[in-house]
């Protein structure tokens, strides 16, 4: 593929909120032979601030109006690349963007190239392929071959999205760049009816995608709702008359726009009500009916405002990225991801932002309550997908029905991700055997996480053998171990166990985490002079509340200088009516001397739990299993001496930094 270099240009106002997503795409794209030009508007929201931080990087020009049409040639006319390509400040870029646009200019004839657009779900196209008429009105049923769309004269004719556009240089200065009458909207569309009239050819990629946030600006309020039609109506105008009277006459012309111009304010009328701001409606007609008159008069003198170009300001500046030749595309499948996290989540989330710091494309698969979407959060492409409850006759009696919803819908996303962009591993944990699908698929590989398993849940918590649903997920687990493609164990005690129950291939890693003391303040609770004892978990009997519930009274009479925080969900118990903060409450209630040292916090942040981390002075986690125990690196990450059982990953952690125990063993805990 031809390697020559790129300019990609920004046009931004007050978009400090979005524009770091938007360059932070580009910090991640698998080309490197490309530039950043950002032309920053009268921003007054810390945008300028803002790009002072990419200054090393970025070529910034500053600009004093607010004028899509001017901001866009003066990024042609600082790009230093043969190719500009155009990106709103809304947008993020997918990691092929420049290369797949590079494609598109493979065959000389073409002097623009755009791909796909992916609306504010990424779930949505918001464009694919659109052709305009010659008086402005847009198409978006096309299917190829687009030759009919592509000659001198065409009406409609083929175009590009402004928000994922790129013409060669010299193209733009044949044509005079951007049409400066056009301050905002259709200014896309007239380069490209330039171009298709000088006999040049438009690329339309199936790929080279971007996601468009499309967020509210001086315009609009939403997607739907203009709130200052003003420039929409006087270019619409302008447009149609100075390009649409070869075919029609003049009235046919003003006709049509007449019709358009009504629904303009039928449906601002509508949406300003919908949103709580009918006293704009009467500002808003008086701009339609002058955006009329001015459009008017543009148009019949039909006089385009073209620039001279000229060579680069400056000289080309590599953009530096993070990505390159090495880049993989991954994919992660959790139920669990933040907020919403526990020790599996946790791990998901730090082993996908870890991977994409180091430059590979990295995508997590997780569920939703609310609506399908897909979001970039910190360089992780992460997909929430609800869960359906959908009719499935074979599956109305199981009792794993709704674990299978939920695995099938995981599964599903992750098909629709590889059909689009193949992925090269799929990562999932045994937990609600979610990696048994992706297993199943020999398209990619499939590495299961051995995390905590019903089985050994059931160890420990007889009661549970008496739910259905539960018995029938421990053997979807055994089947889920033994079909895996490969197995990810997190400690000795899960290789021990997948070593021989699985047909695949065992790897030991243990698990890894963010440092998280760094830059944490201590909130200790306890006074001076005082010993602070923090557990932290679910109160539930397989995390050993209880054990440490019981010796808590005798260690307080030992020790007058003992505090205790408990951090954590209180869970509902099944050996008992009463959570075990309630029981504890209860049979202590006389015994002031003890409630007092004991405090229970519940669910806290992370910033809190990291504080109290810091403030402790020993940890205690006397779990009776953890495939690993994350919370006690966490602890020895702020150095504090733990106590722990001789159990699962816990008896590889724990050597000189602190205590194990045997499980069950209150006197030895």
């Amino acid at each position: 593929m031809t390697s020559f270099p790129f300019s990609v240009v920004i046009n931004t106002y007050n978009r400090a909120s979005s524009l770091p997503a938007t360059l932070d795409g580009l910090t991640r794209q698998i080309d490197q032979n490309f530039e950043v030009v950002v032309v920053n508007g009268p921003s007054t929201d810390g945008s300028s601030e803002l790009l002072e931080g990419w200054s090393d990087r970025v070529r910034v020009i500053n600009f004093d109006e607010v004028h899509l049409g001017k901001s866009r040639n003066l990024g042609i006319r600082a790009a230093a690349g043969d190719v500009v390509a155009f990106i709103d400040d809304d947008a993020v870029p997918e990691p092929d963007w420049v290369s797949g646009l590079r494609a598109g200019f493979e065959d000389e004839r073409v002097a623009g190239a755009g791909g796909l657009v992916w609306d504010h779900t990424g779930v949505e196209l918001q464009y694919r392929y659109s052709a305009c008429s010659r008086i402005g009105d847009p198409r978006f049923d096309l299917v190829g071959p687009f030759d009919e769309y592509m000659y001198p004269g065409a009406d409609p004719f083929m175009y590009l999205q402004g928000t994922n556009c790129s013409f060669r240089r010299e193209a733009l200065v044949e044509i005079g760049g951007f049409d400066e009458t056009i301050e905002y909207y259709l200014d896309e569309v007239e380069v490209c009816m330039q171009l298709i009239d000088r006999g040049h050819r438009l690329a339309v990629l199936d790929g080279a995608a971007v996601h468009h946030h499309y967020l509210p600006s001086h315009l609009r309020a939403n997607r739907t709702t203009w709130t200052h039609p003003f420039p929409i109506v006087k270019n619409r105008y302008y447009f149609a008359l100075s390009h649409g009277c070869a075919e029609r006459s003049q009235g046919e012309v003003l006709l049509e726009l007449d019709t358009w111009a009504k629904g303009v304010i039928a449906g601002g009328r509508r949406e300003l009500k919908r949103i709580g701001q009918p006293e704009q409606i009467d500002s808003y007609i008086e701009q339609v009916h002058r955006g009329i008159s001015e459009g008017v008069t543009l148009g019949l003198a039909a006089s385009r405002k073209s620039v001279e170009v000229g060579e680069p300001e400056g000289e080309f500046r590599p953009f530096p990225t993070v990505a390159g030749e090495h880049s993989r595309r991954y994919c992660f499948v959790s139920g669990e991801y933040p907020p919403d996290v526990g020790g599996v989540g946790r791990f998901t989330s730090d082993t996908a932002r870890g991977l994409a710091a180091e430059g590979h494309e990295v995508h997590v698969v997780t569920r939703t309550d609310t609506a399908h979407r897909i979001d970039v959060e910190r360089g992780v492409w992460v997909h929430r997908v609800p869960i359906q409850d959908r009719y499935i006759p074979e599956l109305e009696n199981s009792p794993l029905r709704f674990n299978l919803e939920h695995c099938a819908a995981l599964y599903h996303e992750v098909d629709r991700l590889h059909r689009r962009r193949p992925v090269d591993l799929v990562s999932a944990p045994i937990w609600n055997c979610e990696g048994l699908l992706p297993s199943l698929d020999q398209r990619f590989p499939t590495v299961t996480t051995l995390v905590t398993t019903i089985e050994k849940v059931l160890e420990i918590l007889p009661s549970w053998q008496e739910k259905e649903h539960i018995r029938a997920l421990a053997k979807l687990e055994v089947e889920t171990l033994r079909r895996a493609q490969f197995v990810h164990a997190n400690s000795t005690a899960t290789e021990r166990s997948a070593l021989t129950r699985t047909e695949g291939t065992v790897h030991l890693a243990h698990f890894g985490l963010d440092d998280p003391s760094l830059g944490v303040v201590a909130a200790s609770r306890a006074e001076e002079g005082t010993v602070e004892l923090l557990f932290v978990g679910r109160l539930e009997r397989r995390k050993g509340i209880d054990l440490l519930l019981e010796i808590l009274p005798e260690l307080l009479d030992l020790w007058p200088e003992l505090r205790v925080r408990i951090v954590g969900r209180d869970t509902p118990s099944t050996e008992m009516d009463a959570t075990y903060r309630e029981a504890f409450l209860l049979q202590y209630a006389d015994r002031p001397s003890v409630l007092s040292r004991v405090e229970f916090d519940g669910e806290l942040t992370d910033d809190e739990v990291r504080s109290a981390y810091a403030g402790c002075d020993i940890f205690c986690a006397p779990s009776r299993y953890e495939s690993f125990g994350l919370v006690l690196l966490e602890a020895m990450s702020f150095s504090k001496p733990v106590v722990a059982c001789d159990e699962g990953g816990m008896s590889d952690l724990v050597e000189d930094n602190g205590i194990l125990v045997p499980i069950d063993d209150s006197a030895a805990l």
